[in-house]
């Protein structure tokens, strides 16, 4: 790596990765979110959204939401307050069909039958966060901590993992691919970071685990667009509509998204998320 890049001050940056989707669903998101350090630890904001996740009996978990109890106010502070300063603030989505992947790979499954969870984790997670820190230009150099949920289904090696499925690729191989593969893409590409390092966080620890939940799972029902009557569907509509009304979420998902979808031709497509956005507001705004 050149010098003037190691002897340069580093911007520290937190990087939230999640994901949207069962095994039994044919759609799945993973999204993962970079914070500068400065918008993400600011001193009040931080204890507060820290004390807003931790507190109540049940986590905040947006595909849970029906709008009963407190929650609407819990998620309108964490949406409200996260996203109060978006300056240098990065989303990126990857939709993906879990079912094509499946279909592809039964040729290799006899020779390798983890092949599906190895090509999904050891291939978008890692495109996911890369986009996140490349092309950030020869005089800025960012130093990244990156915090995965510990609840999903490549976490079987993890304390709090669910999956039973026992060719799931494992918590520390992910961990460990993302640590090394990210950092060699620094070096090999001559990119102005590095990955200090990766951990699994439980829910209620770091808001941005809660938050980045949150945007997937509003990102999701904004391009299902459901026009269903049902309590649970209604008052994820209204929160979202109020939450677009009232904070920055909007202009989040308009100019600090980026959004692909892994199409027809096996190659990830930039769409613009407005288009998505548009539909869903001129259906129900």
């Amino acid at each position: 790596m050149p010098t003037d890049k190691a002897i340069a001050s580093p911007i520290h940056v937190q990087i939230f990765y999640d994901e949207s989707g069962k095994q039994s669903e044919k759609v799945h998101f993973m999204g993962a979110i970079l914070i500068p350090d400065r918008i993400y630890k600011h001193k009040n904001r931080y204890e507060e959204l820290n004390t807003l996740i931790s507190e109540g009996t049940k986590p905040l978990h947006f595909t849970d939401y029906n709008g009963y109890a407190n929650s609407p106010e819990r998620f309108k502070k964490l949406v409200s307050l996260a996203l109060e300063n978006i300056d240098g603030m990065q989303l990126n989505v990857i939709n993906y069909d879990i079912n094509k992947i499946e279909s592809i790979a039964q040729p290799i499954k006899p020779v390798l039958k983890d092949i599906v969870p190895i090509t999904i984790y050891n291939k978008f997670p890692e495109r996911l966060v890369y986009g996140l820190l490349r092309k950030y230009g020869q005089h800025a150099y960012l130093s990244a901590s990156i915090h995965i949920e510990e609840d999903s289904t490549y976490s079987k090696g993890s304390k709090t993992g669910n999956n039973n499925n026992s060719s799931a690729i494992t918590s520390k191989d992910l961990a460990d691919t993302m640590l090394y593969q990210l950092n060699i893409q620094a070096v090999y590409r001559n990119e102005s970071y590095r990955v200090e390092s990766v951990d699994f966080l439980t829910k209620r620890v770091e808001y941005g685990i809660e938050l980045t939940d949150t945007l997937l799972g509003i990102i999701r029902y904004i391009i299902e667009n459901n026009y269903g009557e049902s309590t649970r569907i209604l008052a994820k509509r209204q929160l979202i509509l109020e939450l677009l009304e009232t904070t920055n979420l909007k202009t989040f998902l308009i100019n600090n998204t980026s959004y692909y979808e892994w199409n027809q031709n096996n190659q990830l497509t930039a769409i613009s998320f407005s288009t998505y956005l548009n539909l869903f507001l001129s259906s129900h705004g």
